[in-house]
């Protein structure tokens, strides 16, 4: 699989806020609200700089239980890869396990046809990554 680089890096918060107002004010940039699937639970936002917050909506969601076993920082990192359909079959083939996918026709100003695979925390080191494909053009 072709990784273009880092996409940008999500951390979990408890209060999207409060956070997105700090790191507004540190970086002196605005973020943005985005719609994640329904059944996510979560309410996220992302800078133009590549940080995405993002908050659980439920109690019951895997975000919550995230948060409170390990606390607020770093929740994932999404890498930006060529062809989703390759990476998809790659990861397949390595015997990753996949927890989630996502496809969205517009993320944002600009970002269109967006694509992210969620491979499972614990088969690369407790991180989660995230493999997303997109267009910037329409």
């Amino acid at each position: 699989m072709k990784i273009l680089g880092i996409d940008h890096v999500v951390i979990a918060v408890k209060d999207i806020e409060k956070a997105s107002e700090f790191f507004s004010e540190l970086f002196e940039t605005s973020f943005e609200e985005l719609e994640p699937p329904e059944e996510a639970e979560v309410r996220t936002k992302i800078c133009p700089e590549g940080i995405e917050l993002i908050s659980s909506q439920t109690p019951q969601s895997p975000l919550t239980k995230f948060l409170g076993n390990k606390g607020e920082g770093l929740y994932g990192i999404s890498f930006r890869v060529m062809n989703f359909q390759e990476a998809a079959d790659d990861v397949k083939k390595k015997g990753l396990r996949i927890i989630g996918k996502a496809e969205k026709d517009q993320l944002g100003k600009g970002v269109f046809n967006v694509k992210e695979l969620f491979l499972h925390p614990k088969d690369a080191f407790g991180v989660q990554i995230l493999l997303t494909e997109y267009e910037t053009e329409k």
